[in-house]
């Protein structure tokens, strides 16, 4: 797996130094937290609007488009962090999961 980095560098996860990769494993973690909270976010929205309306059914359909680049995004996020979290535990760097 490939980690691109701020810079544009790209780098196999298992070449990274102990605490590029540690690092880069918080900055999965958070953004799969922000995903989440977006998740809910876009929920939150689609039921605040009159059931029925016609409001409500645009918003309903914006929020399943939405979900569905979230849970895309998530899934990617994931994946990463369960190889990032993998190679940690093999190079014995004991972070919690």
């Amino acid at each position: 797996m490939i980690w691109v980095t701020k810079t544009g560098q790209k780098v196999k996860i298992e070449d990274m130094e102990d605490g590029h990769l540690l690092n880069a494993h918080r900055c999965v973690k958070v953004r799969i937290e922000n995903l989440k909270a977006e998740a809910e976010g876009t929920i939150s929205v689609a039921y605040s609007f009159t059931p029925g309306s016609m409001a409500e059914y645009y918003a309903d359909q914006q929020a399943d488009f939405e979900l569905g680049r979230i849970e895309a995004n998530l899934g990617m996020a994931r994946e990463i962090r369960r190889i990032m979290l993998k190679e940690i535990e093999k190079r014995g760097l004991g972070v919690k999961p």
